[in-house]
This record gives C-alpha cells, structure tokens and sequence, in this order.
C-alpha cells in the first residue's frame, strides 16, 4: 500500500486539464481517497474526438491514455469541475457523467482556461479544495451553488 510506504493517513490526487485527467486516472491505482479535477477529460485518445496536445503525444504512453470509466470505480471519492461556457468540454462531462462513478459540477461564467481563476477570484478556491478531500459533499454544494449549473453525480 503506497500510503503505508509513504507513511501518510491521506491521499489526494488534484490536477487541472491534462493533469485533473491524470488525477482521475491514477486516483484508484495509487489508493488515493480523494481525487479533485477541475476541467478534466474523459479520455485522451484521438479515436474518442480528443485532439487537443499533438505536440505532447509522441511522448504519451498508450496505456495511460485510457477512458476514465474503469478507474473511477468508487473506491476514491472523485470530483470533476468544469467550466459551462467550454464546448470542448461538453463531451468529457458527459461521458464523465454517464461511465464513472464522479461528482460532477459545471460552473456558469467560466471555461476551460479560467475556471481555477474564477473559483479563485471568487474565494471559493481553497475552501472548495478542503471541502473535496474532508468528502464534505452538502459544503461543496453550498459553495458552488451560487455558480452552478446542474450539479450532480455520476451512476453510484
């Protein structure tokens, strides 16, 4: 158990874009409690329409460019936050929504490039974040709901 090796009562996985995919990927495999993403996506592989980061891809590893689905199984309490205004994003929050076992919320007024800013101009950044990894769900909401657009859970 890496958490033993590592001597920690707790772990969390938190990335942004490319890095929240990470988080969510890696979240179960490494035994994480909490995984936090803001902006995610559900995959990274062209065949699902994902063409964002050619310059990155010689570098990817097939293997890690999986569809979230059979990671987020619910054995790490895992959040995604999305922007509302990103038709990018549309599809990963969809199929985040339908194949993972996910709280996920859209906030209105933002998009992929500036959701943290937003949240952070907001000041809800950080007591967001303390609410994800405390699994306080119904202070989650309360913080988002001034800027949320129909927040809710993927299949339990």
């Amino acid at each position: 158990d890496l958490k033993a090796r590592l001597g920690v009562a707790r772990m969390v996985c938190l990335g942004n874009s490319m890095g929240g995919y990470g988080a969510l990927l890696f979240a179960e495999r490494l035994g994480a409690d909490t995984a936090i993403a803001f902006v995610p996506q559900y995959t990274m592989r062209l065949d699902f329409g994902e063409r964002r980061w050619g310059e990155f891809r010689p570098a990817m590893h097939e293997d890690n460019l999986d569809t979230l689905g059979p990671h987020l199984t619910g054995r790490t309490r895992a959040f995604a936050v999305f922007g509302a205004e990103d038709l990018r994003d549309r599809m990963h929050v969809t199929r985040i929504r339908d194949n993972c076992i996910a709280r996920v919320h859209l906030v209105a007024g933002s998009d992929h490039n500036n959701l943290t800013v937003f949240l952070k101009r907001q000041g809800v950044l950080a007591p967001l974040i303390a609410a994800m990894i405390a699994g306080d769900h119904g202070q989650v909401a309360r913080l988002l709901a001034p800027f949320s657009v129909n927040p809710g859970q993927g299949p339990t």
